[in-house]
Formats: structure tokens, sequence, C-alpha cells
């Protein structure tokens, strides 16, 4: 990025490869770090707050909106990939096109899915409920949750577009920056609500809030980053639909693979043993295991936006190279850490969460171990 005298604003001219992927890394790693620091102090927190028959709800509906997030048709995993390449093309209008497509198209998408699936998952919560045998109060507001984090997948969907933007122009500073603060802003909410005997509820609308300030953020950042945006109807592009649509589909057949992996165990668990006590402490151990997946994670995140920059350019030679250099360094740090966090799972778990959750330990071990797996195909 340079700053344009003129117009005070940044334009979108690239930068080397190298400094990109470098600089891209490096506030990946710091944004990470502290999510996961974020993430391992809060847990516990809440795990005591509530209790693990409440966590292991919250964890049930964390699932389900791991398999809503499909309704929306994979068009999301494009925006980055998109947007990089079209500003390395210095296309700035089909930044604007491709935008206001996905925004128009998602709101459109979620007035038909609300008239529709808001009565229908209230109806499945309730006897879901039931099922497992729980309290009138607790199934009340489970259905509340469930209702609740649809409106949010709604909501979040309409603002992915514009989320795209930071990653997308290769600026994990921003993005980072942006986490940082709506994590301090999830950490202050999170007690206060907790500490005010909101229960669930006050993680519901923790999340509610979450949503809302990153939407805000996103959309003022989306404005600076790009200038020359415009977000209107007559901006929508058919074009861009079916480029979206058509990199999108190829994409839902890996998300739907890492939804069979990471959330349908939760499901299982609660339908095989009917306890909420036993899915809240898997998912303590689906908690720790997740935080160490993220640490490979955050190189690859890296590489996405630089990758398609050079695929934009047509530099074949070093994109090549680029998949081979980050393929081996991924896998110096994931096996590793893996091994490490397999043999030492029952200090790591005690140390975090305390005595009397061993079999949280276990669950650890055996996730970290596929995780890592999963991350070396």
């Amino acid at each position: 990025m340079s700053l344009s005298p003129e117009s005070g604003h940044e334009e979108l001219t690239p930068v080397p490869v190298q400094r990109v992927i470098a600089r891209n890394t490096l506030w990946n790693v710091v944004g990470r770090a502290w999510d996961a620091i974020g993430a391992l102090v809060l847990t516990p927190y809440i795990v005591w707050r509530i209790g693990l028959d409440d966590y292991g709800v919250w964890g049930l509906v964390a699932s389900f909106a791991g398999y809503v997030t499909l309704f929306d048709l994979g068009l999301g995993s494009g925006y980055a990939k998109f947007i990089a390449e079209y500003a390395a093309r210095g296309e700035h209008d089909r930044i604007s096109r491709l935008l206001s497509t996905a925004v128009s198209f998602y709101a459109v998408l979620g007035v038909a899915l609300a008239a529709v699936g808001f009565p229908l998952l209230g109806y499945a919560a309730a006897q879901f409920t039931l099922f497992m045998g729980v309290t009138t109060e607790d199934a009340a507001t489970l259905v509340l949750l469930v209702q609740f984090s649809f409106v949010i997948f709604i909501v979040g969907n309409c603002i992915a577009p514009l989320t795209a933007v930071q990653p997308g122009l290769q600026r994990m500073d921003l993005s980072n920056a942006v986490g940082f603060a709506v994590w301090l802003i999830k950490i202050i909410a999170t007690i206060a609500l907790l500490e005010s005997g909101h229960g669930l509820r006050g993680l519901m609308y923790t999340s509610g809030l979450v949503t809302g300030v990153f939407g805000v953020s996103s959309l003022v950042i989306a404005y600076r980053l790009v200038p020359r945006l415009r977000l209107s109807s007559s901006h929508i592009s058919r074009e861009e639909f079916r480029a979206l649509f058509g990199y999108g589909w190829r994409a839902q057949i890996a998300r739907l693979s890492n939804l069979l992996t990471f959330e349908t165990d939760l499901v299982i668990i609660g339908f095989l043993y009917r306890t909420l006590g036993l899915v809240g402490v898997y998912k303590v151990g689906l908690e720790l295991a997740n935080k160490v997946r993220q640490v490979p994670l955050m190189f690859i995140g890296a590489l996405l936006p630089a990758a398609s920059e050079l695929d934009a350019k047509e530099d074949e030679a070093r994109l090549t190279r680029l998949y081979l250099v980050s393929t081996k360094y991924i896998g110096a740090i994931t096996v590793p850490l893996a091994l490490f966090s397999a043999a030492f799972g029952g200090v790591i778990m005690q140390a975090w969460m305390g005595r009397g959750l061993d079999d949280a330990a276990w669950v650890f071990r055996i996730l970290v171990i596929g995780y890592a797996a999963n991350i070396l195909q």
C-alpha cells in the first residue's frame, strides 16, 4: 500500500510478496496469540460461573451455528481471493460490484431464511430439549439461543464481504487490531453480564454486541482502504455473483468436510449419552485443541491473499515455490507441536482448568493429533 498525496487515501498498490507474507504472518501471530490468551483466560471463568451442563449447552449451540453457515452457499470463501486479484490488476470498480452483489444477495437471502427458518428452529430446539430431558426453563433458554444464533448468522453474512477487504488487501495489521479490540470488548462484556447473573443469556448478549461492533468497524475500514468504494443496488453484478458462486461451491464441499470433522462430535455425544455435563467436558478438551490448531493455521491465513496476487499476475514459478516452502514450514511447526501437546496433555489441562478434568485431557490429546493430520493433508 502507498499513500496518495493528492487524496490522502491509501492506494491499492502492491508491495513485494516476501514483505507482505512476513508482515502478515507477524500480525497473525500477534492476533492469534491474543485470541488464544483471551480464550484461555475466559473459558475457565465461564465454566466456573455457569457450570459444565450449561457450557455443554453453549457448545451444542456453537455446533448448530457451524452447520447454519452452510446456508451462505460458499460465497464467503471467495471474497478475499477476488479482492486481492482485483486490487493487483487495478480493477477497483470491480471491488465495489463484488461487495454490493454479496451484501445485497445476503440481505435478501437473510429475510427469506428468517421467514422460513425462525419458527422451524424454535420447534426443533424445543424437541431436542425434550429428548435431552432438560427443565422447562433450560428448554426456553436453548430455544432462544438457537434463534438468536440464527439472527447473528444472517447479520454476519451481510458483514462478511466488508470484513474481507482487510485480508483481501493484505492488511492483516488492521484485521488483527480489530480482532484485539473486539476480544477486549468480549471479555469485559462477558464478565459484566455473568457477574450480573445473566448466565447463558449473557453469553448470547455478548455475541450480539461483538457482532455489531465488528460490523461497524469493518464498514468504516472498508471505506478507508477503498476510497472509491460504492455500495448500492446499481452495482449489483451477475458476473460477480457467478464468479463467487463458481469458486464458492467447491469451497462449500471442503467446509462440509470441516464441519463433519470439527462440529459433529459434540452433537453425537449429546444424542448418545443425553448428558449435558459430558458434552461440557468434551467442549473443554475441544476448546484447548482448537487453540493449538490455530498456531499453524495463522501462517496459512497469511498465504492466501499473497497466492491470489501471484495467481492474478500469472507468476506460476513463484506461486509453486510459495506452495512448496510454506508446506515445509507448516509441517515443521505442526508435527512437534502436536506431539508435545499429546505427551503433556494432562499437565496442560490441569494447569489450565485445574484438577478433575482427566477426561477432557484425553479429548484434547486425541483431537490435537487428528487436527495435525488434517492440517498436513
